[in-house]
């Protein structure tokens, strides 16, 4: 769809995105409580929208469904707080980073691509929240001893965090998308290039499945 149809349609679900900004930016307020009004406000500007417009009788049916779905991420929130309970009973974050610091000398790119290809790796087959939380215990602590301020350090985990759900040989958002094509082949190479398929834009009547 185009642009200007979409915004056309839709503009008020950026309502949302404005809340959720105003209380974590303007508020100050904590990420869960800000997360909260966010939540608050969807049913809410739903109202302005005649086609998803909520009755009476759809809230029961949309309380189980968003029961079910927020399954995945507890599951894997729990698996991840199991890591990060055992990386913390057990000094194991410390002794990671220091180990990754003295293998690269103190030198703070050889740190950082040690840091990416372990987050890569630690994030095989997770969801991307628990990739970010196992990666910022163990990771984030060693990369800040080397004055590397403590957001960009953050910041630097949750990219690769992001990354790990579409390099191979893994790529689980890359084979669930290719669930959805009905298509996995090349699924993990042609997510973790960008999507530089050569049958993106294919002719009428010649298109490639693989």
């Amino acid at each position: 769809p185009r642009t200007r149809d979409v915004l056309k349609s839709g503009w008020m679900y950026l309502f949302i995105i404005a809340v959720l900004i105003y209380f974590l930016l303007v508020a100050m307020v904590q990420p869960q409580r800000a997360a909260f009004w966010a939540v608050v406000s969807v049913p809410i500007v739903m109202l302005l929208d005649p086609k998803k417009r909520f009755k009476i009788t759809d809230i029961p049916k949309t309380l189980v469904k968003s029961s079910f779905s927020s399954l995945t991420v507890v599951a894997g929130c729990a698996c991840a707080g199991i890591v990060v309970a055992m990386v913390a009973r057990t000094g194991l974050g410390g002794v990671f980073g220091d180990f990754m610091i003295n293998l690269a000398g103190g030198n703070l790119f050889l740190t950082l691509l040690f840091a990416a290809v372990a987050c890569i790796v630690l994030g095989m087959g997770l969801p991307t929240t628990s990739a970010y939380v196992i990666g910022a215990s163990i990771l984030a602590p060693a990369l800040a001893t080397l004055d590397l301020p403590l957001l960009t350090a953050h910041l630097f985990v949750f990219d690769f965090a992001c990354l790990s759900a579409i390099t191979p040989p893994v790529a689980l958002a890359a084979y669930a998308g290719a669930g959805i094509a009905k298509k996995p082949s090349r699924a993990c190479a042609t997510g973790f290039r960008g999507g530089n398929c050569p049958c993106r834009t294919p002719a009428p009547g010649t298109w490639n499945p693989d």
